[in-house]
């Protein structure tokens, strides 16, 4: 049963993988079992995992830093409805669970189709009690899912970078500086200058000088 419980782990990962499905920090949720936890330790972190002071006799610390290095969310799995509950959540788009393979494989069936990668615990003293976790399986599960959403979500805001820049800055600027400033000016100068400025000089300075100077001289001398 062992045997199958393990290749049903394994085909759930191969399966999460051909997804690629993409998650945000936030959506992702880290949930391990509370067996992890030194079996000497008084820290309650069933019901509230900040009660760890990080004293480093258990992997609980290291998962702790995870969770706040990569800005995810971190559970204490404290029965298997309660794990159920938390990872059935809508806010949840991805989980990275810890356990042995047989929890695994009954908490995979029951929380399909939620994307869940698996990640089966060591258990040097035997089960449920004080087990542990290999960290660079656990990391590389939590980059499957984060890393691969922030790549595509900066490859998005390229592309609307690119789209925004080239199509409002070339139409408004040669519709604004051609059409207005061409037609007032031309209108304005030519037509009313040229006419006033003819009519009033030429005409009536002509007349009037001949006319006052000529004829009174000459009429008084003759008559003398």
């Amino acid at each position: 049963m062992e045997i199958i419980d393990k290749k049903f782990v394994s085909l759930n990962n191969l399966m999460t993988r051909l997804r690629k499905k993409k998650c945000p920090p936030e959506g992702l949720l880290l949930l391990f079992p509370h067996c992890i936890q030194n079996s000497k330790c008084k820290q309650n972190i069933k019901h509230d995992i900040n009660e760890c002071i990080r004293c480093g006799k258990c992997k609980v610390k290291d998962l702790l830093e995870l969770s706040e290095e990569y800005g995810i969310s971190i559970s204490v799995a404290s029965g298997g409805r309660v794990a159920l509950k938390r990872v059935m959540a809508k806010e949840v788009q991805g989980v990275v669970a810890i356990a042995c393979e047989k929890e695994l494989r009954t908490g995979l069936m029951a929380a399909m189709p939620k994307a869940i990668y698996a990640v089966p615990n060591q258990r040097p003293y035997g089960y449920c009690v004080d087990t542990d976790v290999y960290m660079d399986d656990v990391i590389k599960a939590i980059k499957f899912f984060v890393s691969s959403y922030e790549k595509d979500s900066n490859r998005l805001t390229a592309k609307k970078k690119v789209v925004t820049k080239k199509k409002p800055e070339t139409k408004k600027k040669v519709a604004t500086k051609k059409k207005p400033e061409t037609k007032k000016k031309v209108a304005t100068k030519k037509k009313p200058e040229t006419k006033k400025k003819v009519a009033t000089k030429k005409k009536p300075e002509t007349k009037k000088k001949v006319a006052t100077k000529k004829k009174p001289e000459t009429k008084k001398k003759t008559d003398d």
